[in-house]
């Protein structure tokens, strides 16, 4: 699966649900090892914190330190892990974490640090001497160096340069973990596989960095309320009795008979109850507990709606209209198939007449409900003042012309198929596709990816720390798909899903699913068009030698030291330079290149290359890529000040999303100072 999206991700993440804080604080206390767990799940991982826990996390001990014996017992309990550890074979990816419950004298971090933390460690270095004392390297039991480190609740150090660094080391309960040095050796060869795009440019060393650069990123508050969730169940009932939107018409009867007709057609959903999560939400949660790893629902094949599977099947009414919008469109269009069942389908439930996706139906958001919530169906005049001049504005104008043409081809295959859908109903749709839609793996000898509608998946709100909550096939042989849990789940918890791990810009979040939620820290980084950095002079050969390498967009970030790139400067250079300039770089604009030939593409490469490693076009690019990231940056702060009083959700996610924007183009044109001070 590719992505997810859901009508419940349209909520930024700076609008808070007034219930998730209160289901934190009125929930029940998880056992200490439950809240080690999930903060293990949620934090380290789903944040993630670091980047090789997901990888180790079956080999992963959680134990309880019984702290009612005596300090003597107590290191000795953390000592009979450490040998345990040892002892485990160094071809499995080990690592323990000693949890002490709270409530105790090392509810101190002090306290936990001088009588435990420092004893262990001691304990560590006398393991390793009686290991391998005496031994040469050669001989030497590279388990035996086992590693201690110290998370908890309150862990504060005087150099830290804020205080939501401090959270790199905070754990809902006292925790020491202990892992073996020779695992962090692997970690350290195995950085650029599991790093992601923050390695880009990076060492394993640059990871404490990398850290602090997104808990900065996420805010004190919000670091402080994941680590509260930890700690208690979250747990969402019907007792609750959550006042609806005046614009939200579902009801949780209505989920429930989701979830019957659901099984009526095959579907195992007996773990799941739908209930309203807030005024504008409905969510999934758990009817008793799961476990990590089990599924939380299972969706026979046939539920994974694709636009063919509807087009195929006899009881669709509405089928020769899927099938003229599939033979209208191509595969970049798979949006508009989908969207015409569901404009057909609204059609159906205003006529009296529900179709056969009534059941679900029923529980889509309404189009009042959505023009608060997505771009799709928002006010765009409102969103063309409020972000004049911003790059999110540009990227959403080229979503909008899409989206008029792509209602346009949808209103014909319609008419064609004698199916009467308003305008609204086939703009209420495309909202409801671009928000729902999950993009599942293809089928048979055909893997392409598939657009697919998936009821009852789609009930399942998303977060950022899920971590690998995928909608995927879980069992081959019959064909069905589900979300196996991230972490284990208390009855009545809320269940999340990701976006499979997709390393997602705020501006593609917004500008396709209406939502900014950066509550992983990812980092704030934005898409420049190429085009924006042209020059009225600009060669005719520097444009083609860009559309040569497709280059249409370079990506720009906050991080002062790597926010600027080679293909940003070599884009700038590109425009910048004379055709001279080019001409000595090896570069004619009317040469014949021919994009499939391999020796071609090296060519433009090395091109650009030459043209970085001429001084005064470098340095005319330079400083052309620092005016123009300036000038963007300016406008991107006027902006953030237009969208900050926002009166909807869509415009709440604007200004987090133009804040994002402006972050990066200042971070951007910072590393553009530093790298022309060392060019100097």
């Amino acid at each position: 699966m590719v992505g997810n999206k859901k009508e419940s991700d349209f909520k930024s993440s700076l609008v808070t649900s007034s219930l998730a804080n209160d289901s934190t604080k009125q929930g029940q206390e998880r056992t200490p090892t439950a809240s080690a767990a999930r903060w293990l799940d949620d934090v380290v991982i789903g944040m993630p914190l670091c980047p090789f826990a997901a990888a180790a996390r079956n080999g992963t001990r959680i134990v309880q330190i019984n702290t009612d014996a005596s300090q003597e017992d107590i290191i000795r309990q953390i000592s009979s892990e450490m040998r345990g550890l040892a002892a485990a074979s160094l071809d499995d990816a080990a690592t323990t974490l000693c949890v002490l419950p709270p409530n105790t004298q090392y509810d101190d971090f002090v306290e936990f640090m001088n009588e435990v933390v420092a004893p262990c460690q001691d304990v560590a270095d006398a393991l390793w001497d009686e290991i391998n004392g005496g031994l040469s390297k050669e001989e030497e039991d590279a388990r035996a160096d086992v590693q201690v480190v110290p998370f908890h609740p309150r862990a504060e150090f005087e150099d830290s340069p804020d205080a939501c660094v401090d959270y790199s080391s905070r754990a809902p309960v006292p925790v020491v973990h202990l892992l073996r040095q020779a695992d962090v050796d692997a970690a350290r060869v195995t950085w650029p596989l599991f790093g992601g795009d923050d390695t880009d440019g990076q060492e394993f060393l640059d990871l404490p960095a990398i850290n602090s650069r997104r808990l900065r990123r996420v805010g004190r508050e919000k670091l402080e309320e994941m680590l509260a969730t930890c700690q208690r169940s979250a747990t969402v009932s019907s007792e609750d009795r959550i006042a609806a939107h005046p614009a939200d018409v579902r009801t949780e009867a209505d989920g429930e008979a989701l979830l019957v007709w659901a099984a009526e057609q095959g579907a195992n959903v007996d773990a799941l109850r739908v209930v309203r999560t807030s005024p504008t939400d409905m969510g999934a949660v758990t009817s008793r507990p799961l476990s990590r790893g089990e599924p939380l629902f299972e969706l026979p094949r046939s539920l994974a709606m694709s636009a063919r599977r509807l087009a195929e099947q006899s009881d669709v009414p509405y089928a020769a209209a899927v099938r003229s919008a599939m033979d209208a469109c191509s595969e970049e269009d798979a949006e508009v198939p989908l969207a015409v069942a569901l404009a057909a389908e609204l059609a159906l439930m205003r006529s009296k007449t529900p179709g056969p996706l009534a059941s679900y139906v029923r529980m889509l958001p309404s189009l009042a409900l959505l023009e608060m919530m997505h771009i799709d169906v928002a006010d765009r005049k409102v969103l063309k003042t409020v972000l004049a001049d911003t790059l999110l504005l540009t990227d959403l104008q080229a979503r909008w012309a899409w989206l008029d043409h792509a209602r346009a081809t949808a209103a014909n295959a319609l008419s064609e198929g004698n199916c009467d859908a308003t305008a609204d109903e086939i703009a209420h749709a495309f909202a409801l596709v671009a928000s729902r839609a999950f993009a599942l793996d293809g089928e048979g000898d055909d893997q392409r990816e598939v657009l697919a509608i998936c009821p009852v998946a789609d009930m399942l709100n998303h977060s950022p720390l899920a971590h690998d909550a995928l909608l995927t096939c879980l069992d081959t042989d019959e064909g069905s798909y589900g979300v196996r849990a991230h972490c284990d789940y208390d009855a009545g918890e809320q269940v999340y899903d990701s976006f499979a791990g997709a390393k997602l810009l705020a501006s593609d979040t917004f500008v396709r699913y209406g939502f900014v939620d950066l509550r992983n820290g990812d980092p704030e980084a934005i898409r420049v068009p190429t085009s924006a950095l042209r020059l009225p002079e600009s060669s005719e050969a520097g444009i083609a030698l860009l559309d040569y390498l497709q280059l249409s967009d370079v990506t720009v970030s906050a991080d002062a030291t790597s926010g600027i790139g080679d293909d940003a400067i070599g884009a700038a250079a590109a425009l910048t330079a004379t055709d001279d300039e080019l001409a000595e770089a090896g570069w004619s604009g009317d040469a014949k290149h021919d994009n499939d030939d391999a020796s071609s593409a090296a060519l433009a490469e090395d091109v650009l290359a030459s043209l970085l490693s001429l001084a005064p076009v470098r340095a005319r690019a330079s400083s052309h890529l620092q005016a123009t990231l300036s000038s963007m940056a300016a406008h991107a702060d006027l902006a953030i000040e237009r969208t900050k009083d926002g009166s909807s959700f869509v415009v709440a996610s604007a200004h987090a999303s133009v804040r994002n924007e402006s972050c990066a183009l200042h971070g951007a044109v910072r590393a553009l100072e530093l790298r022309r001070k060392r060019d100097i």
